[in-house]
């Protein structure tokens, strides 16, 4: 009697610990889930030999994602596919479509790329579904990532309406401090950053009080502020993302001296790489020392003598000296 009684209070010790805490449960399920099993996976990982990480016309890339296998057997003889789903098919082409990984034994991640290519000019972006299949006998992973493809017109375009506030983050472009030194305060204004060391960044006037001209377009201009006090020459660089050649042929903006009675004129230079963003590598120089009005005025260069690279890097440079603000607004690099 006495051993009967020991076991049915075993058996209601179980039963009251599984409502209880099911987690316990469900922890044992998952694990007898994945016990024996093959469990396959695809993660993407991006678009290489690209630091923009977006594809545009004229390009040639690599689109890399991980195949995985999380369980404790080996999977059977796995193929990895990708399908391209888009509105625009004439301009892509793709190097492969199935690539076999062979078994990926337990605990393996493979790496795979496929090579695509976006051929000629577009008239305009279109959407672009990545479809990617793996399969090993009965199991069948799937993964869907969607893309722009941008024409150049419309990404290599600058407005500074889509940055923050006084941001230097001004991506796809980039902004440099190549002088490293402290800026001007102005009584005329009131922001961040003032006083200090920066390159260009996203510069709204009416926010900041600044009353003696606006922007372009919008509410936002890229503006560069002179070194204090005559400190030295300004060195501000606004570069923009690898532009893919032969793309495009033309690069146009609009610049002002927003206070030019006081402190006179600003100054840029137009120059180009065909390396990196690197400013040691803009050895190219399209316009030297460029007077900027005080009324809005359009700037516009040609750069068809680059058509024989496959990419450069275009970067409008601050040079005045002992100056106030370097004002510039509605960027495009535009072909066609």
């Amino acid at each position: 009697m006495k051993c009967y009684t020991r076991y049915l209070s075993y058996l209601v010790f179980i039963i009251i610990n599984i409502f209880t805490f099911p987690d316990i449960l469900a922890s044992c399920e998952n694990d007898y889930e994945f016990r024996d099993s093959v469990n396959l996976g695809l993660e993407y990982i991006g678009i290489s030999d690209d630091d923009n990480e977006v594809l545009e016309e004229y390009e040639t890339a690599d689109i890399n994602i991980t195949a995985f296998n999380k369980g404790n057997l080996a999977s059977s003889e796995a193929i990895v596919s990708l399908t391209c789903n888009s509105d625009n098919p004439d301009n892509i082409e793709l190097n492969d479509t199935l690539i076999n990984l062979g078994q990926i034994n337990p605990g393996d991640s493979i790496n795979v790329s496929f090579g695509i290519s976006i051929t000629g000019f577009l008239e305009q972006n279109f959407n672009l579904e990545l479809y990617f299949i793996l399969s090993a006998g009965a199991d069948t992973v799937e993964l869907i990532k969607n893309l722009t493809v941008y024409n150049s017109g419309s990404y290599y375009s600058m407005d500074f309406e889509s940055t923050i506030d006084y941001s230097t983050d001004l991506f796809p472009w980039t902004s440099v401090d190549g002088d490293n030194l402290q800026s001007y305060q102005s009584a005329d204004c009131d922001f961040p950053l003032e006083g200090e060391a920066f390159g260009f960044m996203a510069f709204n006037p009416d926010d900041a009080g600044f009353y003696l001209a606006s922007p372009h377009g919008g509410e936002r201009c890229g503006m560069s502020m002179s070194p204090y006090a005559g400190e030295g020459r300004s060195n501000d660089w606004l570069i923009s993302p690898k532009i893919n050649m032969p793309g495009v042929h033309t690069i146009s903006f609009w610049v002002l001296t927003p206070k030019p009675g006081t402190w006179g004129l600003e100054s840029y230079n137009v120059r180009v790489s065909t390396t990196d963003k690197d400013t040691s590598s803009f050895t190219h120089i399209i316009a030297l020392e460029e007077e900027v009005p005080d009324e809005w005025a359009y700037r516009s260069y040609s750069i068809s003598s680059f058509h024989s690279y496959e990419y450069i890097y275009i970067a409008i440079q601050c040079v005045s000296f002992d100056k106030l603000m370097f004002w510039i607004d509605d960027i495009d690099i535009y072909g066609g």
